[in-house]
């Protein structure tokens, strides 16, 4: 199993180039090992920390195609609201790009649904985005008030009927 020093910040570029080492040194010594980056991609922070290098170390052929990318929603508005430094249009490019470079690659992502003031609208927005073909695999989550977080603050919360009672 491959992981950072705890002081390595994950995705680092010395955690990159650790990687890429790891893989090419597998490679020349004839070693058949297989790195799975879907668990340590989970901890990515956002799509904006899928870059060339990221992309390039997962084509090699030893690396499972599989890469979580957090969406958390496909509409602007509700994205904006959460603060997410991207739009869904920026999202849906990467998407395209790492299946582009990375044949038969498997996406997944995180789509928070019920976010404070989230309308139907904004909600189909995510739904859309979602079925599209060159898009990802949503994993629809309802934004419950488990913890404490700074969007329990924001008006408008969506209030969800039950699927089933109980008698």
């Amino acid at each position: 199993v491959l992981a950072p020093p705890a002081r390595m910040e994950f995705m680092s570029g010395e955690w990159r180039r650790m990687v890429k080492f790891a893989l090419t040194q597998a490679h020349r010594l004839g070693l058949e090992v297989s790195i799975n980056l879907s668990s340590c991609a989970g901890a990515l922070k956002g799509p904006w920390e899928v870059g060339d290098d990221l992309i390039d170390a997962m084509s090699h052929p030893r690396v499972c195609r599989h890469l979580h990318i957090p969406l958390q929603s496909g509409d602007d508005g509700v994205l904006k609201a959460m603060g997410r430094p991207y739009d869904s249009a920026s999202y849906l490019a990467l998407a395209n790009r790492v299946r582009a470079r990375i044949d038969g690659i498997g996406i997944t992502t995180d789509v928070i649904v019920g976010f404070p003031g989230e309308t139907e609208k904004a909600f189909l927005n995510s739904s859309a985005l979602s079925a599209k073909p060159t898009a990802v695999l949503g994993v629809f989550f309802a934004a419950l008030e488990v913890m404490p977080t700074p969007s329990q603050a924001l008006p408008g919360p969506v209030k969800f009927a039950p699927l089933r009672t109980s008698a």
